[in-house]
């Protein structure tokens, strides 16, 4: 547990210098729809080839089922709940940008008025794609993806 305490003391300050009240829709700022041509599915198989990843490496890391990623790979209008998606960035260890895209494609953010989204954000930022460690962390702050 001490590695948790030192952590949340990290995010804890995180939080502190990051969250904000958002405006409604000022979440949509930042986003350019026209940009948007690639579906959820289009846009997670398309990292996982860029990377030269294996998609059963992919699912098991990031603790999804091989029967819900044979559903996103069949579907490309399936649309994931927010959860799947932030473990599949763990999973293909996505940087910033590129998790705030796969996000947008299946209709999220990461918001800086939620504290599980900063929590989410911080672990991203700092390449720690650990998913036992970030769901432990989020469990200590009270808080759900």
């Amino acid at each position: 547990m001490n590695n948790i305490s030192n952590i949340k003391a990290l995010i804890d300050d995180y939080i502190k210098d990051n969250i904000e009240i958002e405006v409604l829709c000022s979440c949509c700022s930042n986003i350019d729809f026209d940009d948007m041509s690639l579906s959820f599915n289009q846009l997670l198989f398309k990292y996982i080839d860029d990377k030269h990843l294996n998609e059963v490496d992919i699912y098991k890391k990031a603790y999804i089922d091989r029967k819900l990623f044979s559903k996103i790979r069949s579907n490309i209008n399936y649309r994931p709940k927010k959860k799947t998606v932030v473990q599949l960035i763990f999973g293909l260890k996505l940087n910033i940008a590129e998790a705030n895209e796969l996000l947008n494609s299946a209709g999220y953010y990461l918001s800086h008025s939620l504290k599980s989204d900063l929590i989410v954000e911080w672990f991203i930022i700092n390449n720690n794609y650990d998913l036992d460690l970030l769901f432990a962390c989020l469990y200590e702050y009270n808080e759900k993806i």
